[in-house]
């Protein structure tokens, strides 16, 4: 039998192509017993998922704002080739002050490289759908990477615990703490588009978690330096245990590391195959964003003048 480092060696040295995903698979079916933070999302959390409105049209159903309708042709941070996840976001009952406490930011910041880029100005028109959990989802919590534990009070609340029950089951502690500190390398690790191959490791556990009755994976949002949690669900799930409650159109502004975000409309959902979108009380009109936008920039200028 390999040792978890064997395991880790083997994984490391396997080229990362679509070819051998099996590869991949075959060797986490080699890993034992390991330990594995499973988290349920129950009745009555609310989860966000957006898109971004190309072209600033608007989208009118459900299945337009919720997972891909094809397969995507790429991996992603926990999808194979061919495989369509949901990807969104959410906000825990515990959080700390330093975190970002909207998951429809964190949602907006992940599906959107125009709101990373420093240099960037202009608007864009996001939709945010907010979804109502009405059933019991397992989802494996990958342990949060020592870079990101200080970040949040949930991270540190899981790894505490997580560590405390480890501590009780001395015969895989510490083939459990080796793995887990190199899986969440994979999962914390940034990765541009045009390489879409470097996600083949934790896509590929994703996929072996599925296999062994996991709904999806909870992981820490790499855009915004793990200061908030992504999931991603297998589309099953979607369809028996989300129902869309709430379909918003905002407006980002932007004028380099200035950004605001204004409600254009915003739609209670009846009919879940046909939006009827309203005027949001709360937007605040492009005039006033800009004029916010412009002051904020004068004073961050003025400090460090």
């Amino acid at each position: 039998m390999k040792t978890i480092q064997q395991i880790i060696k083997t994984i490391q040295s396997i080229p990362k192509e679509e070819k051998n995903k099996e590869l991949f698979i075959n060797e986490y079916y080699q890993l034992g017993k390991i330990g594995v933070i499973e988290t349920k999302f129950h009745p009555g959390k609310f989860v966000f998922r957006s898109r971004i409105n190309e072209n600033d049209d608007s989208f009118k159903s459900r299945d337009k704002i919720s997972y891909p309708p094809k397969p995507s042709s790429d991996f992603g941070r926990a999808n194979l080739p061919g495989q369509t996840m949901f990807y969104g976001s959410f906000v825990p009952s515990l959080t700390g002050k330093d975190e970002i406490n909207h998951a429809y930011i964190i949602n907006a910041y992940e599906i959107c490289s125009w709101l990373r880029d420093k240099k960037s100005k202009g608007e864009k028109k996001i939709t945010i759908g907010k979804w109502l959990v009405n059933c019991d989802i397992a989802l494996v919590t990958i342990p949060f990477h020592e870079d990101f534990v200080k970040q949040t009070a949930l991270a540190k609340n899981l790894n505490s615990e997580f560590n405390e029950n480890l501590a009780e089951t001395p015969e895989f502690e510490k083939t459990t703490r080796v793995w887990n500190n190199f899986i969440s390398q994979e999962f914390a690790k940034p990765v541009e588009n045009i390489n879409s191959s470097d996600y083949i490791i934790s896509a590929t556990y994703t996929d072996f978690l599925l296999k062994t009755g996991f709904d999806g994976v909870i992981y820490p949002t790499v855009q915004l330096d793990g200061r908030g949690f992504n999931f991603a669900v297998k589309t099953e799930v979607v369809d028996k245990c989300l129902d869309i409650e709430i379909v918003s159109e905002a407006r980002f502004y932007k004028d380099e590391l200035q950004t605001l975000m204004d409600w254009e409309r915003r739609c209670i959902v009846m009919d879940p195959k046909l939006f009827q979108f309203e005027h949001d009380p709360e937007k605040i009109g492009k005039e006033i964003c800009l004029k916010i936008i412009a002051e904020d920039k004068e004073k961050v200028a003025n400090k460090g003048s």
